[in-house]
């Protein structure tokens, strides 16, 4: 995305997600799903948002995207609240890990919501992960974690 380092050259961009296709896919038509995922170095986020979000909206309009700017950090649930139709859903979210090829995320207790109807909201943040660090998401329900 040539506009997020022309508008805001000084913000250390990572890596940036484009994910509008795949929600197409998923028939997902919420507007507050975005559709790319820019992530920066921690400290950041407010060099690529710029005074009063003047860097953000120029990028949003040079682009015709909505964009969601996030922070790496080892604490995977703000990237799964950036992208996911449900931010809220986050507070299920117990503890997120690498575990081999996959990146497990735990949940506190059951939550339909963190799935979502047909696996439509894990599987674009599965899209998402799996395009920044090539492994698969895995969700643990606590009533999975008693049957082992």
């Amino acid at each position: 995305m040539d506009s997020a380092k022309i508008r805001a050259p000084d913000a250390d961009i990572i890596t940036v997600v484009k994910f509008s296709e795949e929600k197409k896919k998923l028939n997902i038509t919420s507007e507050h799903v975005p559709d790319a995922l820019i992530v920066v170095k921690e400290g950041n986020v407010g060099r690529l948002i710029g005074k009063s979000g003047e860097r953000i909206n120029g990028i949003e309009s040079d682009t015709k995207m909505k964009v969601r700017v996030v922070e790496l950090k080892l604490d995977f649930k703000d990237i799964i609240r950036a992208v996911h139709l449900l931010p809220w859903v986050v507070k299920h979210v117990d503890n997120v890990d690498f575990q081999g090829n996959e990146l497990v995320v735990r949940l506190k207790k059951e939550s339909g919501g963190f799935i979502g109807q047909k696996g439509v909201n894990i599987r674009l943040v599965e899209y998402v992960i799996k395009q920044m660090f090539n492994v698969g998401v895995r969700v643990i329900q606590p009533s999975e974690e008693n049957q082992s």
